[in-house]
């Protein structure tokens, strides 16, 4: 997470101040009156998600680097907030940071790609990262401290087309989901949530898409939250108020709503990703089952989602593996497998080919906003994957 807000607390004034003194010490340099207080703001930005950082026990953090995303205004829960940070003034601090070892900077990259409607789109990106050097950590440490962190500012996102956040107006609905968020926000800043003895601390957002009847899902914020803490070979590991946790999920779950939302009712055994199709093993194809489902759920055509359906068996599924131990065909027939899931589920066919993940995704939204009512109330964290 890296804030582009350049308002910080008073706690990190002096700490600010004296990197812009550094900075403006170089020989020959000279700013105007209306170059200084940009450099301040991107110094002030980055001092603020540094000791965000250096209070949770991490000296690496992501930070964005893109220029489009400092051109877009900063929104806290639908309201456009005027403190916009310069990118050129943030490339030139963290350039002269880099040049005198106050930290290193690890840029970020597109690995993979994907077709969407035909176009080739970034898929998997390696995010730009900063490191501290141990120097600057220390110098940060003393004004830096979990108690003094703010609870996170922004808790509710709507995003449009291209992923941009967006102002909106609130109703009661809205005030009820900042409440709700607020409250569980406050409750994890006291827990204490651990894997083999390693802390974490959570926020969490939720995000809509393009108006509140789409997406709405509750998202986990914070450094290592989705690398570390809530990797699958680590969820069992989680330790909440120092006691043992349980990983609940629901069963097929959009496959699910949909059949009760149609009027349909699942004959007993019946799996909605459990296809047959002679030469797979069947647990394997149940999993590429799962992975064509929901993608025929989000794809605007059958056709979209056999294309789809091979590029994410390719970065999600252990494919080559299994092709090499004979457990599927080479090549799987990606075109064959969501024809069967199609005939399979026939209860969904209106809602295959019609992108209509997002309202799916409001539904089990909502399910949630229940389950974190439930246990705000009692003051306990529940961490939603």
């Amino acid at each position: 997470m890296y804030l582009l807000d350049w308002k910080i607390p008073k706690r990190l004034y002096g700490v600010r101040d004296d990197v812009v003194r550094m900075y403006l010490g170089q020989e020959g340099l000279e700013l105007s009156e209306r170059q200084t207080p940009l450099l301040t703001k991107a110094i002030s930005c980055f001092i603020y998600n540094a000791s965000y950082h250096v209070a949770r026990g991490f000296t690496e953090f992501e930070i964005v680097l893109g220029n489009n995303a400092y051109n877009q205004p900063l929104v806290y829960n639908g309201n456009k907030v005027r403190r916009k940070v310069s990118y050129t003034w943030t490339r030139r601090m963290l350039d002269w940071m880099v040049v005198n070892n106050i930290i290193e900077l690890d840029i970020g990259s597109v690995e993979t790609f994907k077709v969407v409607g035909g176009r080739v789109t970034p898929d998997k990106v390696r995010k730009s990262l900063v490191r501290l050097s141990e120097g600057f950590v220390e110098h940060l440490m003393p004004v830096s401290s979990v108690e003094q962190q703010e609870i996170l500012k922004s808790v509710l996102e709507l995003r449009g087309e291209e992923g941009e956040a967006m102002t909106f107006r609130k109703y009661l609905q809205q005030e009820k989901l900042i409440s709700l968020l607020n409250t569980y926000n406050m409750i994890a800043n006291d827990s204490d949530i651990t894997v083999d003895s390693k802390e974490f601390y959570v926020q969490l957002k939720k995000v809509f898409n393009k108006d509140f009847d789409h997406g709405g899902r509750s998202y986990l914020v914070g450094a290592a939250i989705t690398t570390e803490l809530l990797k699958k070979t680590n969820r069992g590991k989680i330790l909440i108020g120092g006691e043992k946790t349980v990983e609940v999920d629901y069963s097929y779950l959009h496959a699910a709503m949909i059949a009760e939302l149609e009027g349909y009712t699942f004959e007993e055994g019946f799996d909605p990703y459990a296809i047959q199709i002679e030469g797979y093993d069947n647990d394997c194809l149940r999993k590429i089952g799962k992975l064509a489902m929901l993608i025929l759920i989000n794809s605007s055509s059958n056709r979209q989602a056999a294309q789809a359906l091979s590029f994410e068996m390719f970065n999600k599924l252990p494919l080559q593996d299994w092709k090499d131990k004979g457990l599927v065909p080479n090549p799987v027939e990606s075109k064959r497998v969501i024809d069967c899931i199609y005939e399979h589920n026939q209860y969904a066919k209106h809602w295959f080919g019609c992108q209509r993940g997002l309202e799916l995704q409001n539904l089990d939204s909502k399910i949630m906003d229940v389950i974190l009512d439930y246990w705000n109330q009692k003051g306990v964290i529940v961490l939603p994957i």
